[in-house]
Formats: C-alpha cells, sequence, structure tokens
C-alpha cells in the first residue's frame, strides 16, 4: 500500500514524496485505523467481525442492549478512578484500551473477533458494571422494574441469538463455514472404493482434515507418516491431495491438461477447460 503511494507520486521530488508518504506516517495510521475498528457499533453490537466463517448472521460480539450498559459501565469506572482516586477500578479501562493492540499490529481480516479475544472480558465488566450502577442508585420499586427489564430484553436477546446461531448460520452464506464438505468426502470415497482415481486441490481448504476426520483414519497412523498435511501430491490409495486450487488446468477454450479417466476436484472458481 506504501509503494503504492509513492509510485502515484511520480512527478514529485523524493524529498516531497517521503515528507507525505513514508513509514512512520503510514503504519501509525494503519495502526489507528486497525485499532478503533475494534471499537466501533458495527463490530461491538451489529454484525461483528472477521473471519466471515466465525459471524453469526446479523449479530454482533455483544447483544445491542450492552451498548448502553457498557457505556454506563465505562462512565461509571471514570468517575470512581477520576473523584475518588480509586486507582483499582481503572484496571478494567486499561484492559479495554489494551486488548486490541494485537490485532491492530496484524493486517488482514480486520476487525478481527480472535486477536481481538481479549476485549470481551472488560467489555462484559463494564455492561455488569452498568447494570449493577442502575439497579443500586434507583428507588426500591424502580428496582424490580429495572430486573423484570432486564430479563425480558436480554432472554429475547438471547432467543434470537440462538436462533441466528443454530438455524441460520447453517443457511447463511453457508460456503463460508465448508458446507457441502461432508458430501463431498463421502461421494469421493465412493468413487475411490469403485476403483476410481480422484486427485483433489488441499490448497487453503479444509478438504484434507474433512477427509481424516469423516473416513475415521486413524490418528497414529496418519503421525506415522510424519502429520503431512501440507504435502503436495499426499496419496491415500486411489485419492491424490494436490496443493494446486486447480489440479485440472486449462481454459474455456482450451482442452483440459489432465489425465483421462481421472476425477479432478478444483476449487469453485477454477476454470471448466474442454
Amino acid at each position: 500500500e506504501l509503494r503504492k503511494q509513492t509510485s502515484e507520486d511520480g512527478g514529485f521530488s523524493p524529498w516531497i514524496v517521503r515528507a507525505f508518504h513514508n513509514k512512520v506516517t503510514f503504519y501509525l495510521t494503519t495502526v489507528s485505523g486497525n485499532y478503533f475498528e475494534h471499537f466501533t457499533p458495527r463490530f461491538l453490537f451489529l454484525e461483528g467481525g472477521q473471519p466471515v466463517r466465525y459471524k453469526v448472521p446479523w449479530t454482533g460480539v455483544m447483544y445491542l442492549a450492552d451498548g448502553v450498559m457498557v457505556f454506563l459501565g465505562f462512565i461509571s469506572l471514570v468517575a470512581l478512578v477520576a473523584l475518588k482516586k480509586d486507582m483499582i477500578m481503572g484496571l478494567p479501562i486499561i484492559w479495554l484500551l489494551l486488548a486490541p493492540l494485537s490485532a491492530a499490529l496484524t493486517f488482514g481480516e480486520l476487525p478481527s473477533v480472535q486477536r481481538a479475544l481479549f476485549m470481551m472480558p472488560a467489555l462484559v465488566i463494564f455492561s455488569a458494571y452498568g447494570m449493577h450502577t442502575l439497579v443500586t442508585k434507583g428507588a426500591r420499586n424502580i428496582k424490580t422494574i429495572l430486573i423484570l427489564l432486564f430479563f425480558l430484553v436480554y432472554s429475547y436477546q438471547g432467543a434470537v441469538f440462538l436462533h441466528n446461531y443454530f438455524h441460520h448460520s447453517f443457511t447463511h452464506e453457508p460456503w463460508y463455514r465448508n458446507a457441502g464438505e461432508k458430501e463431498l468426502v463421502f461421494e469421493m470415497d465412493r468413487y475411490t472404493k469403485e476403483g476410481k482415481k480422484i486427485i483433489m486441490t488441499s490448497q487453503n481448504d479444509n478438504n484434507l482434515i474433512f477427509y481424516l476426520f469423516y473416513l475415521r483414519f486413524d490418528p497414529r497412523e496418519f503421525q506415522q507418516m510424519g502429520s503431512p498435511k501440507d504435502k503436495d501430491n499426499l496419496q491415500f490409495g486411489n485419492m491424490t491431495f494436490a496443493y494446486k486450487h486447480c489440479p485440472l488446468e486449462g481454459s474455456e477454450k482450451d482442452r483440459a491438461l489432465g489425465e483421462p479417466g481421472v476425477i479432478y476436484v478444483n476449487r469453485g472458481e477454477c476454470k471448466i477447460p474442454l
């Protein structure tokens, strides 16, 4: 990205180019942008983050109601630290501010639910403290109403999450979640038992691990083979796992560059040759 910026300033003096586009400003801007992406409402309460396979459809990493509670809890803890000099209560604040740094220093799949996982305990503390502040500061009759309201709102949002997780996760954009892998494995196993040779792609895929899992390949035997999960042209009888995305090469206008009678399993974006 930095090379792209400097190449577009070809008519300027190198000193001017470096003044505007240099590693210090570029990395500072990039890391800052990555960092603050993990504090957006879209990430926390609406859509969640990356990678897509971990996303629950239409669900953030926290409930929408937590947005109010987190804000109230954060303000309450800041007030305790500032007014009462209670530095222990500042630990969750420091925790939350430090937690996204590991994710901010990386690239790709941002905001990341994996790399920013350590944010969650601090956010839960803020949410819980926000509820505690509301309930303890109100009158007795209001406390009962608030507790009942919390129960109803969180029960509903919990039910929505469970519905989205256990139902929609299987049907909403299932290609991000290895849809069809089980069926593919058993179909290929049927062909190999018929004596047919198969060459299947394994690059950046889970084809191999699903093959071993669903067909109950003995882990001890796989370990004795050296656990060759990244080996090119790895063979199990008539099944061969190739490291190419497209073991059957060619284009729509050319004949296939493959062995006649062999079943080839390419990735979906590979061109289908004649």
